[in-house]
This record gives structure tokens, sequence and C-alpha cells, in this order.
């Protein structure tokens, strides 16, 4: 998942302008799914994710949040399982867009709002595969 990131912008400004931050809507976007039952799981799970931000002249922003999870095949480097989920967050903005900002913002408090979105859509579509449903981790800052 992201980096750590090294908050350049005084935390108290950061703080003052996420309050003017307004999550009106979050979307699955797009998924992905593909299980190979010919390989065995050795449990290795790996996440990435990637993150897109478009600012919009009505003080709107939709941030785009893509994670993408592989779990590899027993003594291989074949792929048992891949995930993949994109998310649309829409948010309204009572400030003029800051990309200092929301590059602290994708990196510090993105993931606490996406992550648990994407924690049930790996629960829940490795349940339906019909395999034992695999439950990440929580983040933790």
């Amino acid at each position: 998942m992201a980096a750590k990131h090294k908050m350049t912008m005084d935390p108290e400004n950061y703080r003052n302008l996420l309050k003017k931050l307004n999550l009106e809507s979050v979307r699955l976007i797009k998924s992905d799914s593909v299980l190979n039952l010919d390989n065995k799981s050795d449990g290795s799970v790996n996440i990435k994710d990637k993150v897109k931000i478009k600012e919009t002249p009505e003080h709107i922003v939709l941030i785009d949040h893509t994670y993408i999870l592989t779990v590899k095949a027993e003594n291989t480097d074949s792929m048992f399982l891949k995930l993949s989920a994109t998310f649309q967050l829409l948010f309204s903005i009572d400030f003029d867009y800051n990309e200092e900002f929301f590059d602290i913002y994708k990196n510090i408090s993105l993931p606490l709002t996406t992550y648990p979105f994407f924690r049930e859509f790996v629960f829940n579509t490795t349940a339906r595969m019909n395999i034992q449903p695999l439950t990440l981790p929580l983040i933790i800052r």
C-alpha cells in the first residue's frame, strides 16, 4: 500500500483543511478477480495500491483508489489469486484545491477511508469463490 509520507504541511493547517473536505459518495467503479485452482496458495499476500486525483472547477474532487491483491502459488512465482478493485470517492471541498494537501491526504488519510471497503470486497469475493475467505489485517496509523 501507499508508502509513508513525510508531512511537509503544518499539521494544524492539514487538520483545518481536512475539516473542509466533505465525502459525498464512495462507489466501486471497477473490479476484477482471478482464481487459479491449478495452483495451491502459499498464503503469501501482497497488496499494492495507486491513486488518481482529479480536481474540477466546481470545488469537487474525484479520487480513484485502486487496490491490487495477489496471492502466490505454493513454491512458484505463479499466481493463485488476484483481486483488484477501484473505488471512486467524490468530495466537495470548501477551499481552493491544494496539491500539497491532497498529496498528504492520499498517503495518510485516504487509506483509512477506502481500505475497509477493500477488506470487505476481498472477504466477500473469496467466500463466493468457495475458498477460505481471506480476512485482511487492519491498517494501523
